[in-house]
């Protein structure tokens, strides 16, 4: 029996695997990247999967006007989508983003909730039990079954499963 690890990777609004799970860290989607994690370092992929800025800061936050805060060497630093260092202007890092609560007769069906992302919300039935998402209505639409789910952004979301260690 070969040892099991928990990697990060994307599903699309029919839970269906997009892009692998084989990041150590994942998040969302702003302007067609997503920070990811290999062993220690933070990059950016595509919506393909394909690592368009390579691994190499402690630390990476999402696009937002075409540039990115990340950490690099302890320092902060600003990136643009090609990955190349760019004047940080007034130090502004981006703006809050905010997304629209889901109905509260849905969210109390649930131990826990996501917010209303992309017409789906991620649920948890009991705190032992995984994530699944469910549409508007709360119909489920996702089949609970990721020890950890973020909420939809760009039409993926990233998502946490057990894979062989050996992937």
């Amino acid at each position: 029996m070969s040892a099991k690890e928990w990697k990060w990777g994307y599903i699309n609004p029919a839970g269906e695997f997009v892009i692998a799970a084989q990041f150590h860290g994942a998040w969302d989607f702003h302007e067609g990247l997503a920070a990811v994690k290999i062993d220690w370092a933070r990059g950016y992929i595509n919506h393909d999967g394909e690592m368009v800025i390579a691994p190499q800061f402690e630390k990476a936050g999402p696009f937002v006007n075409g540039v990115a805060k990340v950490m690099i060497d302890g320092t902060v630093r600003y990136i643009d989508k090609s990955g190349n260092f760019v004047d940080d202007g007034d130090g502004v890092f981006y703006e809050e983003l905010t997304l629209p609560p889901a109905d509260e007769n849905i969210l109390k069906k649930y131990f826990e909730a996501g917010t209303q992302s992309e017409h789906l919300i991620r649920v948890k039935k009991t705190a032992s039990s995984k994530w699944g998402y469910v549409n508007e209505s709360g119909s489920q639409v996702i089949k609970s079954a990721f020890k950890q789910a973020k909420d939809f952004h760009e039409g993926l979301a990233a998502v946490l499963v057990a894979v062989d260690a050996s992937e």
